[in-house]
């Protein structure tokens, strides 16, 4: 019966195609604000039923099911857990993939640096105009506006 059991087993294993999805990023809205906007980066891999599994598919399903959630519930395990959840019965739904397995390899907040609010900032502290402050000057404007990643001199 042991031999029934582990030869099952190991044929389900056998029979298992692992899709990797690398560097999948997306923009989720934030619970900080109406309108801000947070780049996560992800690492999948993805275990099916099926040797042929589509994965522009699961791209999409991914593509859908991720914008379902906020950036900061994405970093939780509970997050994690219902993403993987939602994700398995949409691609079976919509797409018949059958999904053994998620295996969250990678995922993380991708910190970008706005130009926009950068030039923006520049504009209003009239940092290029009639006003010239010192590069230290500068570098405290710039901490002031967005956080301490500008060093000081």
């Amino acid at each position: 019966m042991k031999k029934i059991l582990l030869s099952l087993c190991v044929a389900i294993f056998v029979s298992a195609n692992t899709i990797s999805i690398n560097d999948f990023q997306s923009d989720l809205y934030s619970k900080s604000g109406a309108n801000n906007m947070k780049k996560i980066s992800m690492s999948l891999d993805i275990q099916t039923r099926h040797d042929d599994a589509n994965k522009a598919a699961l791209l999409d399903s991914i593509n859908i099911i991720v914008s379902s959630f906020y950036a900061e519930d994405m970093l939780t395990s509970l997050g994690k857990e219902n993403f993987k959840k939602t994700l398995i019965k949409y691609a079976s739904k919509k797409h018949g993939i059958e999904i053994e397995e998620i295996y969250i390899i990678s995922l993380k907040i991708v910190n970008e640096i706005d130009i926009e609010k950068i030039i923006k900032a520049i504009k209003d502290r009239d940092l290029c105009g009639e006003k010239t402050l010192a590069p230290n000057d500068i570098t405290k404007e710039l901490n002031k506006n967005f956080g301490n990643d500008f060093g000081e001199n």
